[in-house]
């Protein structure tokens, strides 16, 4: 712990010094060198929009782990082509989010989160437990039809049980000063309303010129205002929420929903939170 201390002291004084981008493999190689992290190769992933993620192939094991997933922030969604700003602030949620999630569910259980083994803040870097380059994504399993009907459902159950666990546990009666942290997750409370509720209306009056949605969705007006009306009035509730912690990461395709195998056997699933911070229950 001492030597990755030191080494993220001397990465921050070297930074000042050297312009690099650590979302381009030859300057992450080089921001790894001399580290328990350095790696002989670096696997971008896909999938994701909010940061620049990708596995690390270390030289040498890290707590018996060959493979370390690492996730670099920008000051905005790094999939954007307009560069939509999103606060550099998300990472040190995301980080807190992954211990206390950890801390709170069986350590046996099929779902979980991933350890994470460094947090250089400085650098918008995080370096976590990966499953490994044998796992695959939960929508490319689906896809390559190996999720059979008692698969799925197992995986369904699996992940209402974490969801219960975490949801049900993480409140303030329970940790008022978990709670207290995440409430200035306003930003993630933001793009949560927006993202779920806040397009509805525009979505149904085919104002957003989806592709998936060409042709007229014959939503009448009446409809219209009722569902806006919803909209709004949970959006606001979204807003104002304080007492119940919310875990996002449900996109089937992202790049941290893992399926983890033991030979040839399902063995668990790995979720990262895209978003951690108050809200409604049940929202999902």
């Amino acid at each position: 712990m001492i030597n990755i201390v030191m080494w993220v002291l001397t990465q921050t004084q070297t930074c000042t010094m050297v312009s690099r981008d650590l979302a381009k493999v030859e300057d992450l190689k080089e921001y790894l060198q001399g580290t328990p992290f350095a790696s002989s190769a670096i696997d971008i992933l896909t999938g994701g929009m909010g940061n620049f993620t990708c596995r690390l192939r270390l030289i040498s094991r890290y707590e018996n782990q060959s493979t370390l997933v690492l996730k670099h922030g920008k000051p905005y969604v790094f999939t954007s082509d307009i560069k939509i700003p999103l606060s550099l602030e998300r990472q040190k949620f995301e980080v807190e989010a992954l211990k206390i999630v950890r801390e709170c569910i069986p350590g046996n259980s099929f779902v979980t989160v991933p350890k994470v083994f460094l947090f250089d803040e400085k650098e918008s870097v995080i370096i976590m437990e990966d499953c490994g380059d044998q796992s695959t994504t939960l929508k490319q399993f689906v896809l390559d039809e190996k999720c059979t009907p008692d698969v799925a459902e197992t995986i369904g159950s699996e992940l209402g049980t974490f969801l219960r666990q975490v949801h049900g546990t993480i409140n303030r009666e329970r940790y008022p000063m978990v709670c207290d942290v995440f409430e200035a997750n306003v930003e993630g409370k933001r793009i949560s309303a927006w993202a779920t509720f806040g397009r509805l209306v525009s979505t149904l009056k085919l104002e957003d010129e989806l592709p998936a949605l060409d042709s007229p969705l014959d939503v009448g007006e009446d409809d219209i205002r009722a569902i806006s009306e919803v909209a709004e009035r949970v959006s606001a509730m979204i807003l104002k929420a304080r007492d119940t912690e919310n875990l996002d990461q449900m996109w089937a395709n992202s790049p941290q929903k893992w399926i983890c195998f033991g030979g040839f056997a399902l063995r668990s699933m790995l979720l990262v939170p895209r978003c951690y911070r108050p809200s409604i229950v049940h929202i999902q």
